[in-house]
């Protein structure tokens, strides 16, 4: 599987976890970095992203090709966010022949694409005219990917998972001064549009930027599906896709270690952060006062090492 992360270079470990799970452990996942900063800056790095994702996809499709037919592993793209626009448009290339055509030329038998953004170039025209890009209609999109068929086994396709109400998919710099493609007639609008609501240049936009901060909210191990937060559809989007199953007791399970893990993972880097930020202030005061923690107790650092020492400083020497 190639994952395509996001701007600050993360791939999302809840889909990298249902994927294990799902496969039993029988998976690679390649993450081919391209920036590391915020999505919000990163946007003018996608093409510099298609580039490696491409080469990493050309380079592993060559090596499957030297490998006896009944050995060879299929190849999956999952993407997220910025990544599925660059997973995407990974596949928009000059000439005559772009999209689906061109995953397939790479090697590519399916891909996952969660929350694909408002400024995807393959997106954009799929909405408009999908023969253009997805000839053999293996394209498809929704909002919920448990509305999907099961597939059969060894039957696979390229999903892309966009929530009605996802800010990022539906925002777009030209709302300053005309209406989007969703806020059309009022039969015309899809789901969680307000068939009321009105469009008012720049006001529009303002209300669209504030969306687009709030649609980001998430807590850590708990999923819902709303806004920009993907994760209640990672198992089951890869389900639908790649053409993997569960039994009910098996979906439930995984569905809670996800869930488990990522609270452990959010908690993890929580005390890390607070205790790099606690050592450094300490550290820095303390070099101020000309002096250091080895010289309050000289048995501490050695005997606890960096962090341990936190809950000793307060007590008298030796404790």
């Amino acid at each position: 599987c190639i994952g395509v992360p996001t701007g600050v270079g993360y791939f999302n470990y809840t889909v990298a976890e249902a994927l294990e799970y799902l496969t039993g452990g029988d998976c690679a996942t390649v993450v081919p970095q391209y920036a590391l900063v915020p999505s919000a800056l990163a946007l003018n790095r996608t093409r510099a992203g298609e580039e490696p994702t491409r080469l990493v996809l050309e380079g592993i499709r060559d090596r499957i090709g030297t490998m006896p037919g009944g050995a060879r592993p299929r190849v999956f793209i999952i993407g997220e966010s910025l990544g599925a626009n660059i997973a995407l448009d990974t596949a928009m290339v000059p000439g005559s022949v772009s999209g689906i055509p061109v995953m397939t030329e790479l090697g590519v038998a399916g891909g996952l694409y969660l929350g694909v953004p408002f400024r995807t170039e393959m997106w954009n025209i799929w909405r408009a005219n999908p023969e253009a890009v997805d000839p053999g209609g293996v394209l498809v999109q929704v909002s919920d990917p448990a509305l999907l068929p099961v597939l059969s086994d060894g039957q696979v396709r390229h999903l892309m998972v966009v929530h009605d109400d996802d800010p990022v998919s539906k925002f777009g710099y030209s709302m300053v001064v005309q209406p989007p493609w969703w806020m059309g007639p009022a039969a015309t609008r899809p789901p969680l549009v307000p068939r009321e609501a009105k469009f008012r240049p720049i006001t529009s936009f303002i209300l669209a930027t504030i969306d687009l901060l709030n649609g980001m909210n998430s807590r850590p191990g708990t999923f819902a599906r709303v806004g920009h937060d993907y994760r209640i559809d990672a198992r089951v989007g890869i389900e639908r896709a790649f053409g993997l199953s569960t039994t009910p007791a098996q979906a439930d399970a995984i569905e809670e270690a996800l869930r488990r893990r990522e609270q452990q993972w959010a908690t993890r880097r929580m005390v890390a952060r607070k205790l790099d930020r606690a050592r450094r202030s300490i550290e820095k005061t303390m070099e101020e006062w000309g002096t250091t923690v080895a010289d309050v107790d000289p048995t501490v650092e050695k005997a606890l090492g960096p962090l341990s020492w936190f809950g000793q400083i307060s007590g008298p020497p030796g404790s």
